[in-house]
């Protein structure tokens, strides 16, 4: 049976409430209300958004809506769950990417759907958010009335569906955070290096992006393997000895991580080619044996 949810809120104005909410209006939806803990805040979403209301008044949002998602940091979803009264057929869903439906289970025992959806994007609080979200891929679950929901919501936003146990989301959540969150670190660590060589931080990005977009892009259009690029797999010792050394005297915090990246590539290389133990054990007496040192 299709189940209808005609009025729909969010619990959250925050940067993942706010793309998702807008996407959804763009794409047709109708948003009955925001719901925040900062009224000020609600209002300046749902301004945005046509016949939208704003409130801080939680018992509001529940009252109105037949289908609520909770865009609030994962350590809140219990508690504002738990705090809920819910009524037989309405509907939560939350969209952490690490947490599954179980967290819902105070608003199922009393008649609830719940759901989870995660879209596989990140969200700078810029106005083009909503834009990103469109043809991404998301990670859903859900009980059966809700799902049939949720696929036509994906599919409106033509997003790509993936299915990931409850097992499974922490590891999904942190291949997320490795190639988003992370590479901002990692990028953060390039610009250290620029800086110490008298260099600004919008100096240094202007001239590492280029080679971020053209690795992404490599990648993208032919495959992981043939992107491995650098010192390492084309066997240049004395070259990483040389990073070492620099790296050591002119910004030490960042030994560390390079290490570790460079041991990760060493292993990456490893099983692309097939290198024998050996010349991985060399590598390691560069990157960590020696820890730095310039002796080249």
């Amino acid at each position: 049976m299709r189940v209808k949810f005609e009025r729909v809120g969010f619990l959250g104005s925050g940067r993942m409430g706010s793309a998702l909410s807008l996407a959804m209006f763009n794409a047709g939806y109708e948003i009955e209300m925001i719901a925040s803990r900062s009224l000020a805040a609600a209002s300046s979403l749902a301004s945005q958004i046509v016949g939208c209301k704003a409130t801080d008044n939680f018992a509001d949002l529940q009252e109105r809506c037949d289908l609520i998602f909770l865009t609030v940091p994962d350590h809140a979803i219990t508690g504002i769950v738990s705090d809920f009264q819910w009524r037989k057929g309405q509907a939560v869903i939350h969209c952490s990417g690490v947490l599954g439906t179980e967290v819902l289970e105070n608003a199922r025992v009393l008649g609830a759907y719940v759901g989870a959806v995660h879209p596989l994007q990140t969200f700078c609080g810029n106005m083009c958010d909503s834009e990103h979200l469109l043809g991404s891929t998301f990670t859903v679950s859900s009980d059966a009335g809700l799902h049939d929901w949720i696929i036509r919501l994906v599919e409106t936003l033509k997003g790509k569906i993936v299915s990931i146990s409850a097992e499974d989301r922490p590891l999904y959540h942190a291949s997320a955070v490795m190639v988003c969150g992370y590479l901002t670190t990692l990028l953060e660590g390039a610009i250290q290096m620029w800086a110490a060589m008298g260099f600004d931080s919008n100096e240094a990005i202007d001239a590492l992006f280029p080679l971020i977009q053209s690795t992404l892009r490599n990648i993208e259009m032919d495959g992981l393997e043939r992107s491995v690029t650098g010192p390492i797999p084309r066997e240049d010792f004395d070259t990483i000895r040389l990073h070492l050394g620099a790296i050591r005297k002119r910004t030490p915090q960042l030994l560390p991580l390079y290490s570790t990246l460079g041991l990760a590539m060493v292993d990456l290389v490893s099983r692309l080619s097939g290198t024998e133990d050996q010349h991985r054990a060399m590598w390691h007496d560069v990157l960590v044996g020696k820890m730095g040192s310039d002796s080249a």
